[in-house]
C-alpha cells in the first residue's frame, strides 16, 4: 500500500517487480511466463500515446 501511494503521489505507473529466486524453488514462476496486469498495460499505452502527442505538438525549439 505504501508503494502504491508513492506511485500515485509521484504520478508513476506501478508495474510490479522482480522476486525471482532461481530454478528449483517449489512454486516459482519462470521469468517471462506471466505478463503484466491488463491495467498496467493500459496505463503504459496511455502514457506512451500522451508522450507521442506532446512530441508531435512540440515546435522545433520547444
Amino acid at each position: 500500500r505504501h508503494l502504491a501511494r508513492l506511485a500515485r503521489e509521484y504520478d508513476l505507473i506501478p508495474c510490479g517487480g522482480s522476486d525471482y529466486h532461481g530454478l528449483g524453488n517449489s512454486g516459482e514462476t519462470l521469468p517471462g511466463t506471466l505478463g503484466p496486469p491488463e491495467e498496467t498495460v493500459k496505463l503504459l499505452e496511455d502514457a506512451a500515446a500522451k508522450v507521442r502527442l506532446e512530441n508531435s505538438n512540440a515546435g522545433p525549439l520547444d
